[in-house]
């Protein structure tokens, strides 16, 4: 699994950010069994910080929010660019929204 951070920012009032232990990101194709919430999404970009990487992504279903998953160990699996159609999952205990 991908072990991530991510950050929901809509940009309208009332946003908080979104942190979640575990956010698993796959391909539009890909299975994602197991996971209570499962969304899809475009890659919007990707953007290399050191050992990390950053990908933000639109999320049509989530009123095309933007979100951005951290990938902290992206040698082990598969990369994701820009215009990559993909696949979100992660369950709600694995998420915390704090308000702004």
């Amino acid at each position: 699994g991908l072990a991530a951070d991510a950050t929901l920012a809509t940009g309208k009032a009332g946003t908080g950010a979104v942190r979640a232990e575990q956010i698993r990101v796959a391909p539009r194709n890909g299975r994602l069994d197991g996971l209570e919430t499962v969304v899809d999404g475009l890659v919007d970009d990707c953007i290399f910080e050191g050992e990390r990487v950053v990908y933000e992504i639109r999320v049509p279903q989530l009123g095309d929010v933007m979100m951005r998953v951290f990938d902290h160990d992206p040698e082990s699996h598969l990369q994701f660019g820009p215009g990559d159609a993909v696949r979100l999952g992660w369950n709600a205990r694995d998420m915390h929204v704090f308000a702004r």
